[in-house]
This record gives C-alpha cells, sequence and structure tokens, in this order.
C-alpha cells in the first residue's frame, strides 16, 4: 500500500468508464493510497490530510521520505518506482515511510512535453511545500522529514523552498539526477543561498553518463545539469556532490538512455546509501563510498 499527495485533476476522462487522476493541473491538493491491482493499482482517496497522515504513518517508527518525481512519468509509473525505493530502503534497514507527491507530467517523451513538464513543476511547487511537507510536520511533529527529488523533481523541490517562506529545517533533501541548473547551486546562487539555511544536508547524486540529462541540456539552452554534472565549486558547507559514475558504469556497462538517468532506483548500494544519509550518519567515510578524483566523493563500484 502507497500513500500519496496529488496535484493532479481528478475527474472523467474522454471515453473512460470512470473517473481518475489525469494529466491536468489540478486547483488542489489531493489525499490517497495506491494498492497494486494486477498490473494496476487501485486508488483509495481521502477526504483530508488528518486520516491520510495518520494511515500513512502507521505501523512505522522511523521518519518520513517524500519522493518527488520528475518528468515523462505517468501516475502508474511513479507507484512502480515508489514500491522499488520501499523495497530498497526496507532492505537496508529503513523503517520510516516512504510517501510520494504526485504532480501532472504528461509521460511523453518530447520537447513540447517537456517544456508542459517544466511549466506544471513550477505551479505545484508551492503547494508541495505548504500542502503536502508542512502538513506531515504539523501532524506529525518530531519526525524527521526528507525528500527525494528524481530529475524534474529537483526543480519541484527548489523552486518549492524558494517559493515558501518558514521558520523549520529540513533533516534531509536528495537530489538524484537532478535536472536543474547547476549554477543555481552555487552557495550565492538562489538556490543554494536558500537550501543551506532550509535544509540540514543536501546531497546531490550525479554521473557524466547520464543520457537523458544530456538531452536535457540542449532544451534548457546548453546549462549545465546539476544531476549530470555535479555542483559548482562554491557551495554551501552542508551540501554534497557524490558521484556515481564508477558504480554506475561497474553495474550497468551497456545501460541504455533511460537506465543511466534512473539506475539508481534498481541499485543496492544506492539504497545502502541512501538510508545512511535518513539515519542523519556522517556518510563522508562510510563503506559506501570513497574519495573521487575531483574532490567530491563517489559511490564505491
Amino acid at each position: 500500500m502507497f500513500y500519496f499527495f496529488s496535484r493532479r485533476a481528478f475527474g472523467m476522462p474522454k471515453g473512460a468508464s470512470r473517473a481518475r487522476f489525469t494529466d491536468n493541473l489540478a486547483t488542489l491538493t489531493r489525499y490517497g493510497r495506491a494498492e497494486p491491482s494486477g498490473n494496476s493499482y487501485r486508488i483509495t482517496r481521502y477526504a483530508g490530510p488528518v486520516a491520510w497522515t495518520r494511515d500513512a504513518l502507521s505501523g512505522v517508527s522511523g521518519g518520513q521520505l517524500i519522493y518527488v518525481h520528475g518528468y515523462n512519468t505517468t501516475q502508474k509509473r511513479m507507484f512502480d518506482r515508489q514500491a522499488k525505493i520501499v523495497a530498497g530502503l526496507r532492505a537496508k534497514q529503513f523503517n520510516g515511510a516512504v510517501l510520494s507527491f504526485d504532480w501532472p507530467s504528461r509521460g511523453s517523451p518530447s520537447p513540447a512535453a517537456y517544456k508542459a513538464d517544466k511549466e506544471a513543476a513550477k505551479h505545484v511547487a508551492r503547494p508541495f511545500i505548504e500542502e503536502g511537507l508542512e502538513v506531515l510536520r504539523r501532524h506529525a511533529p518530531g519526525r524527521p522529514l526528507a525528500v527525494l527529488g528524481h530529475s524534474m523533481g529537483a526543480l519541484v523541490t527548489l523552486r518549492g523552498f524558494g517559493e515558501v517562506a518558514a521558520g523549520w529545517k529540513l533533516d534531509e533533501a536528495l537530489l538524484v539526477a537532478a535536472d536543474v541548473d547547476k549554477v543555481w547551486l552555487d552557495r550565492n546562487a538562489w538556490a543554494g543561498s536558500v537550501m543551506a539555511k532550509r535544509t540540514r544536508r543536501l546531497t546531490n547524486y550525479w554521473h557524466h553518463k547520464d543520457r537523458v540529462l544530456a538531452l536535457a541540456q540542449g532544451l534548457n539552452g546548453g546549462a549545465l545539469r546539476a544531476g549530470r554534472d555535479g555542483m559548482p565549486p562554491r557551495t554551501a558547507p552542508n551540501h554534497h556532490d557524490v558521484s556515481v559514475e564508477a558504480r554506475f558504469e561497474a553495474t550497468f556497462p551497456q545501460a541504455s538512455k533511460d537506465v543511466s538517468h534512473s539506475f539508481y532506483f534498481d541499485d543496492a548500494r544506492f539504497y545502502e546509501d541512501l538510508a545512511r544519509v535518513l539515519a542523519g550518519q556522517d556518510v563522508s567515510g562510510a563503506p559506501t563510498r570513497r574519495p573521487g578524483a575531483g574532490g567530491e566523493q563517489e559511490l564505491r563500484p
């Protein structure tokens, strides 16, 4: 059973036999849970966030990890990914809750769809914070709170914290294959300075072989992506670059374009490292990492 909050519109698409979540942007946030049903998922919607938070956190004693998906992600694909994250972290003794933020990606690999998804990501950034993270903080005080933004989900995360002023800090911000401008994370740039204040630690997982981000670079006027080229040389002290290139090459030597962008979610070492980060450990000397050639850290092959 997977818990999520969504900014997809809910309605009756043309030709559909029943109402469902669509690829359109909603004007309100809905809270739900999804249960596997054959090759799909059966969704239950909640009237509001109170009962949803209670059910989502029942039976778990640890913190909360919110997964934010990226471009070209259908709702079903998001649930499939959430299932992988749950299984991967459980295998590494993470005993917290893994929730998802579902925003209206078109689920289509084209320049027009990319542009539409990028606009949608900007629109959902504020409600992601105000009607998601702040709801969880209010109804589950004291539990560690972390966000994993994959691909364009990193844009949702950075922009959300840039738009909403609040007097609290996220415990862990995890950017994975981040489809955001590298220069934004300079300590004096908008995202770098915002996240230095709004999170206790930010970890950026990246590698040069990410072929999807190579395409995204072209769609963004040639701007280097943080998920493919790492963060700038000048970053805040609580921001950490982790190259996964050696691990990727050792594990997926003949990977396809899509796998190069998402292999993290099929890799046990990534989950081991992630579980250590979520536990609040100093991971710099952990057995999952080694010093990189450029001074950054990297996952061991």
